[in-house]
């Protein structure tokens, strides 16, 4: 519904599938999906660990002065939001609409403040279904395998993907790895808790 209003700044997923190309702490360089200045592509990305590699859709936004050669050097920040259990990049309730998430601010949101929109790389990964991870079909919860009504495990395999997404994008984008935001909201307040717990000095800011 109402998406031909915003097809001009989001591209459809890519049926390509980018992957981190880490090789023992050795980062390749590659060429990132991405889309226009001032606007949003989605993509799939590849990583974990090795043996239990996971595919996760993700979003990427751009500001409007990125590919700007008066930047040129600039190092840029970067907010990587984590959606709420009901919320992802696609499905009827997906943060493209009815939602305050970065991602749907930034397509033109009269309340989106003009620094996220003017100064910051957004990424938004889309949380594991549990039946993407083969344990029940649900919506599934960041960081956590199993069914909440009988108790979940940690998923270190989520864990190692989210690490390999954003350390890919710092190492093949003007991305400074020392202005890394993590922000989520309900669920995703939660896995930001998690993370910021377990990577203690990588997040700049963390906002549950």
């Amino acid at each position: 519904k109402n998406f031909e209003g915003v097809k001009t700044l989001i591209s459809p997923l890519q049926e390509f599938v980018i992957s981190s190309q880490n090789t023992n702490q050795s980062w390749q360089k590659q060429q990132l999906p991405l889309p226009e200045a001032g606007k949003q592509r989605t993509f799939a990305f590849r990583g974990g660990l090795p043996g239990d590699e996971i595919v996760m859709n993700t979003n990427i936004y751009l500001p409007p002065g990125f590919y700007d050669r008066r930047n040129e050097g600039k190092r840029w920040p970067l907010i990587v939001f984590l959606h709420s259990q009901y919320s992802r990049l696609d499905g009827d309730m997906n943060l493209f609409y009815e939602s305050s998430s970065p991602t749907r601010l930034v397509l033109g949101d009269e309340k989106c403040p003009d620094t996220l929109w003017k100064e910051f790389v957004v990424l938004t990964p889309q949380n594991l279904s549990s039946r993407e991870r083969g344990d029940w079909n649900g919506d599934g919860m960041w960081l956590r395998r199993g069914v909440l009504e009988e108790g979940t495990t940690f998923d270190t395999g989520c864990e190692a993907l989210l690490r390999d997404l954003i350390d890919t994008v710092v190492h093949n984008m003007p991305v400074d790895g020392r202005r890394i935001s993590l922000v989520g909201t309900s669920m995703g307040g939660q896995g930001v808790l998690q993370l910021a717990s377990r990577w203690p000095g990588y997040f700049a800011a963390c906002v549950p």
